[in-house]
């Protein structure tokens, strides 16, 4: 139900430059005096980072699984990613 009503309100609000959509979520919380770690972290991140700018949302789930990556907020980036693909496929 939630999210038909998150798709009606932003299928009505489409082109309004004044409509925001925020997803919150923290990358892989880390300390830099971890050395390789730190940057081994940080690759991991900027890989998911890409691939959320893809909008796919199977790719993303293959970047998770694949690299066991813990972001916080992961459900709600897939849950919006799969919106972006459904509402491209209504448009289409």
């Amino acid at each position: 139900m939630f999210i038909n009503n998150v798709k009606e309100h932003l299928e009505s609000n489409e082109g309004d430059p004044e409509l925001l959509v925020y997803i919150p979520f923290n990358y892989t919380h880390y300390d830099k005096k971890h050395g390789a770690t730190h940057k081994s972290i940080v690759a991991s991140d900027r890989i998911g980072m890409h691939i959320i700018e893809t909008g796919n949302p199977d790719a993303f789930k293959e970047y998770l699984l694949e690299f066991d990556n813990t972001i916080c907020g992961r459900h709600p980036i897939s849950v919006f990613l799969h919106m972006l693909k459904n509402s491209a496929k209504v448009d289409a």
